[in-house]
């Protein structure tokens, strides 16, 4: 995790819902395949897999909104200007953000509790979430769900240490997702706005 206060990087909308849909395939195996997994990582993965179609919806939604600027004759502006652009973008890099929490939280609940590692606490993970730090950026390879392999994780698993971990990040994806539906539901009503009205 980086130390610094470095800037996540921009990552295209639509390979941020992709990254959430495997996340929650990944999360959702090792949920399926442990007895002691507790309601917080199947509250988790229910907020991952919301969040990720959430996005993707969006993203549907700006791209035909782009169209009908173009298309019709009602619509001359898009609906979200550069503001509210910027405002699905940060909501969507939070999502991402707390995906690769996620995966690093997990992988790392798979290894022994006397390993010599930086501990991912609760305290880290606010500030990370709250400076908008890049994660992952130590890693030798991209963060990604390949990492939450059953057999790398699984038999050693300290659900009591990822328990407090994971439901802070369910709870962050709580509020991303209303913002993200709140935006969806801002593009139908101005979408309608522009339908109902008359031909010039």
């Amino acid at each position: 995790m980086a130390e610094s206060a470095k800037p996540a990087p921009a990552v295209p909308l639509p390979a941020i819902a992709a990254f959430g849909t495997r996340l929650a395939t990944a999360l959702d195996t090792l949920f399926c395949l442990s007895k002691s997994a507790g309601d917080h990582l199947s509250d988790a993965i229910y907020n991952v897999q919301a969040t990720s179609a959430a996005m993707r919806q969006l993203h549907g939604m700006l791209e035909a909104d782009n169209i009908a600027v173009l298309a019709s004759q009602h619509q001359k502006t898009p609906i979200f200007k550069d503001a509210g652009l910027a405002e699905i973008d940060a909501l969507a890099a939070k999502c991402h953000t707390i995906y690769k929490l996620m995966i690093l939280i997990t992988r790392q609940a798979g290894e022994p509790e006397d390993k010599e590692e930086s501990d991912i606490d609760l305290g880290k993970m606010r500030l990370v979430l709250n400076r908008n730090e890049a994660v992952g950026e130590d890693e030798p390879m991209p963060i990604d769900s390949h990492m939450l392999r059953p057999l790398n994780v699984l038999r050693k698993i300290r659900w009591d240490w990822l328990e407090p971990r994971m439901k802070y990040c369910n709870q962050q994806l709580v509020w991303l997702k209303l913002g993200l539906l709140l935006n969806m539901q801002v593009c139908e009503l101005g979408h309608r706005r522009y339908v109902s009205r008359p031909a010039p």
